[in-house]
């Protein structure tokens, strides 16, 4: 059964701007774990990349808001499966990963950043919080 669906996109130019900024490096610090800023780091232009993991986070945020509240994006990683595919890990707050799947998939251009998260309620997991 699916819990919820969240869906994201970003100006990868607007992101630039914020990063570009005196706060852009506390931008990045309060938004992505170490592991996020390690990984786009890696890239030419890394940009794209934070975007598209912000458009993730921000996706989860919209799939899970029926059943989980007051999480922040920083408690949000994520971060990619040897397979290449994208996955999300909740560090902190109450999301139970042994009831829920998240499924996510990201995408980028040098102008936008999109992505879609759909949380599944695994199963044989009562979910009554989602109608």
């Amino acid at each position: 059964m699916i819990a919820g669906i969240g869906i994201d996109i970003i100006d990868v130019q607007r992101m630039r701007n914020i990063v570009e900024k005196e706060t852009g490096a506390r931008f990045l610090d309060r938004t992505f774990s170490e592991r996020e800023k390690e990984y786009c780091s890696t890239f030419k232009d890394p940009l794209p990349r934070f975007a598209g993991r912000f458009a993730a986070k921000e996706a989860f945020v919209k799939a899970s808001s029926s059943f989980l509240k007051g999480i922040a994006l920083k408690d949000i990683e994520t971060l990619n499966a040897s397979s290449g595919a994208p996955g999300i890990a909740v560090l902190k707050g109450d999301f139970d990963s042994s009831r829920y799947a998240c499924h996510v998939s990201i995408s980028h251009t040098e102008t936008y950043a999109c992505a879609c998260v759909v949380i599944e309620v695994k199963e044989g997991v009562a979910h009554d919080k989602c109608k």
